[in-house]
């Protein structure tokens, strides 16, 4: 069933398409949507879905002597995704800077052997 709304979506700060809420489901964007995941610098690299999905955000992973730390995510993940991510040394944790992602972050972290989530303390309540 589809929410009827959002509160943080609601929130004045943040955008809304003029055509309004669209909806859909991971099992109607498979085949059609992609994650691009491209090397910004040594050690970091982005990922964006593409054609653009939500609110257009981008992930970033950091590999570091102690593993790689996800940083964000997106909110389509497919096996492709997980097989590009490992074949760059998978995530050891996942941090997130703002709760759009709750939902999908649990979904990252099952996905990837339950790896521990970090949350800035702001946003416990």
């Amino acid at each position: 069933m589809q929410p009827a709304h959002c509160l943080i979506c609601e929130d004045e700060r943040h955008f809304v398409d003029e055509k309004g809420y669209q909806w859909t489901t991971r099992d109607e964007m498979l085949g059609k949507y992609e994650n691009k995941i491209q090397c910004e610098k040594p050690g970091i690299f982005s990922s964006i879905t593409e054609p653009r999905s939500a609110i257009g955000q981008r992930a970033l992973l950091l590999q570091t002597s102690h593993g790689n730390i996800l940083w964000d995510c997106v909110s389509f993940l497919d096996e492709t995704t997980i097989d590009s991510i490992n074949k760059l040394g998978g995530i050891s944790a996942i941090a997130i800077s703002h709760p759009l992602f709750f939902t999908i972050i649990m979904v990252w972290s099952h996905s990837f052997g339950n790896v521990p989530i970090y949350l800035h303390r702001e946003m416990e309540n």
